[in-house]
């Protein structure tokens, strides 16, 4: 029952229940007073009977309004009262309080909206929280891998001001590692960023109608022979024919190299394979990569995409790269409107399924 109709039954009853407990008290007075004692009717046991019959009627009247404020009471002002009490609460930053409702009125319906928002506000609370361990997850990161290959450069600079390098050939060899050391510093900030400006939505696509099929055949043709000779088998099948997609080439080509360097990164056996394999569904292309490497854990899974996240806690180089990698194939794939998703199981391998908006279909 809503307010207003609590408010129309409570005046209502106001008028019905006074006249109701007249008629009552007329009827059982006259009764007590006259009939049921054989009195008769004069002038003195008139003005007694109108006495008593004024004060009951002035007590009931009372006894009756009371009784509906106190009802009107508890069914308005006492939600209200746990309303406030729950948004003090709130206040002081305790968002796990709620507010029982049960009722279908206008102040329930406001307690299930301010249950509502209570329960968005905690949501987005626990996101935050969750987001400023993950700022502070990256800025270590970052911090971690500026660190080492500038160490690196420092001490191998020290060491030929110092001329620990004596021959020429240490020297040359002090020099090599500074430039490697440098150069993958120039990646990390590349990567750093490229990764920035995909997150603000600040790297431009510079789209354009691409064959996918052809992209996909000249990057394994590529990797391909330099693969063979680590003892890594390389596939390809189309079962799609040519796949025209809209997007920006250079961006594709880092998604599927970053790909399959993760791949070839974690592999496990000897005989390493990876098979990639085009075709199309939904309109979309659809590219799947998969190998029998290490696979990835399920806890980690979850976390793949996250930047700077690792299942090495070691942040080996040789195992872990940046950390930025499928962070930034994610990006680069959502920003095209396609898709990705990642199926693992430990020892057994890992299966990457990108999809990506076609434009001319297939031909």
């Amino acid at each position: 029952m809503t307010i207003k109709q609590r408010l129309a039954l409570s005046s209502v009853l106001l008028i019905i229940l006074p006249v109701s407990a007249f008629f009552v008290i007329e009827i059982s007075l006259g009764y007590l007073f006259f009939i049921a004692p054989g009195m008769d009717i004069n002038e003195e046991n008139m003005g007694q009977f109108i006495t008593v019959r004024f004060v009951l009627f002035v007590l009931s009247v009372i006894l009756i309004n009371t009784l509906l404020i106190l009802m009107l009471a508890r069914s308005i002002i006492s939600p209200l009262d746990r309303l406030s009490a729950a948004t003090k609460e709130m206040g002081e930053g305790n968002l796990d309080v709620k507010v029982e409702t049960g009722g279908r009125d206008e102040i329930s319906a406001l307690a299930r909206e301010f249950d509502e928002m209570r329960r968005r506000l905690k949501m987005e609370n626990e996101l935050n929280e969750r987001n400023e361990e993950e700022k502070r997850h990256m800025i270590a990161g970052i911090g971690h891998d500026l660190r080492t290959p500038v160490t690196s450069i420092k001490g191998y600079v020290d060491g030929l001001i110092d001329g620990v390098a004596k021959t020429p050939e240490k020297r040359e060899k002090y020099l090599k590692t500074i430039a490697a050391k440098a150069d993958e510093l120039d990646t990390l900030i590349d990567e750093l960023s490229l990764f920035s400006r995909l997150d603000e939505g600040r790297a431009g696509l510079l789209t354009e109608n691409i064959g996918l099929d052809q992209l996909l055949s000249h990057i394994i043709d590529e990797m391909k022979l330099e693969l063979e000779e680590s003892g890594i088998e390389l596939s390809f099948e189309n079962i799609a024919g040519e796949t025209i997609i809209p997007a920006d080439r250079s961006k594709i080509f880092r998604v599927f190299v970053n790909i399959l360097n993760n791949s070839i990164k974690y592999r496990m056996h000897e005989k390493h394979r990876i098979w990639v394999q085009l075709s199309t569904a939904d309109d979309h292309a659809r590219v799947i990569v998969s190998d029998n490497g290490k696979g990835i854990g399920r806890e980690a899974l979850s976390k793949v995409f996250q930047p700077f996240y690792r299942e090495d806690s070691s942040r080996n180089k040789n195992t872990g790269g940046s950390g930025l990698g499928l962070s930034i194939v994610k990006s680069i794939i959502e920003n095209h409107d396609g898709y990705i998703d990642i199926e693992s199981e430990p020892e057994r391998g890992t299966k990457v399924t990108v999809g990506l908006p076609l434009s001319g279909g297939i031909k």
